[in-house]
């Protein structure tokens, strides 16, 4: 046989380990995902920074290299550094509202409660539904002529908030809309890092006079730190890809993401800048990039964790 597969196992936990008797075997399979992220990953992303590094004529018959003049060009248009900033608000607050908040739920989950798997499933099962979906409630809701989120601060407060169309209350929606969405992942993962906390590490903490506030600052979130880590890594650049929440959820253009932004960059009636817009999609490209390089071994320990379990 090809492979064989050895568990070691105790009572606690079973650890399995892969052996190969070819050494090359294991390169062999590896090889056919190593093809795909060549062909449609990195040899594109190299060319489009190679790219965005000329001048280039539009019709692609000649290029001559211009250095960073495109990132130069590219930081004067307003209309992308602006959408630039709305993507880099929008997923750090989505990450740091969604974060804590399901980190609070699955705290009270991971509890002895009567009702436990009817709350974990209501709250759940938001995340199995499509982002146009979500995206077209939350704009029902504040839908400026007749959503309930209007009718209501209309009939309590008397007033008419510009839900959908004034900039920063359209932030809050699509925030909203965003987190709400993506909570039910966050609760399963977090639930899974709990259950890797020791139940003696509670009991010690209680019998020390610790409050619950600072059991969970101080105890169980430097415990969940990887879990954590992990969680930001898959939600920025989850929330950073995201161009359909603004455009289902508000009615403003000045929510516009990056994704819009470099969209914008391409001219439908004139000749277009592609060593500009290159350079757009670089720039789009280098936050994720940031973040799970910065974040890589919190996010490989996250899973590791995840995977004992």
């Amino acid at each position: 046989m090809w492979l064989q597969v050895c568990p070691a196992a105790t009572f606690l936990e079973i650890d399995m380990q892969s052996y190969f008797k070819s050494k090359r075997l294991p390169y062999l399979l590896l090889l056919p995902t190593f093809v795909i992220l060549i062909v449609f990953l990195f040899y594109p992303a190299l060319e489009t920074f190679r790219l965005s590094l000329y001048k280039v004529h539009p019709f692609g018959i000649r290029k001559i290299f211009a250095g960073f003049y495109n990132f130069k060009k590219l930081f004067s248009s307003d209309d992308y550094l602006h959408s630039f900033r709305i993507s880099f608000a929008f997923s750090l607050t989505v990450v740091a509202v969604g974060l804590f908040l399901s980190l609070m739920i699955a705290v009270l989950l991971n509890q002895k409660l009567r009702g436990q798997k009817i709350y974990r499933s209501l709250l759940i099962w938001p995340y199995a539904l499509s982002p146009a979906i979500a995206g077209a409630l939350f704009r029902f809701l504040f839908n400026p002529v007749n959503g309930y989120m209007l009718y209501l601060p209309e009939v309590v407060l008397g007033i008419e908030p510009a839900w959908l169309t004034s900039g920063p209350l359209a932030i809050v929606i699509i925030t909203m809309a965003a987190t709400w969405k993506n909570l039910g992942y966050n609760i399963i993962f977090y639930l899974t890092g709990l259950q890797n906390v020791q139940r003696e590490s509670l009991d010690a903490a209680k019998m020390d006079g610790c409050s619950p506030m600072r059991y969970l600052f101080q105890i169980l979130i430097p415990l969940s730190a990887n879990t954590i880590g992990a969680l930001v890594v898959i939600e920025f650049i989850y929330i950073w890809n995201q161009y359909l929440w603004p455009l289902m959820a508000t009615n403003s253009k000045h929510m516009r993401v990056v994704q819009i932004g470099v969209k914008m960059l391409i001219q439908t009636e004139s000749i277009n800048n592609w060593g500009v817009i290159m350079a757009g999609v670089v720039m789009t490209m280098i936050p994720p990039l940031v973040v799970f390089f910065v974040m890589q071994e919190s996010f490989m320990k996250g899973f590791a964790l995840a995977s004992e379990k």
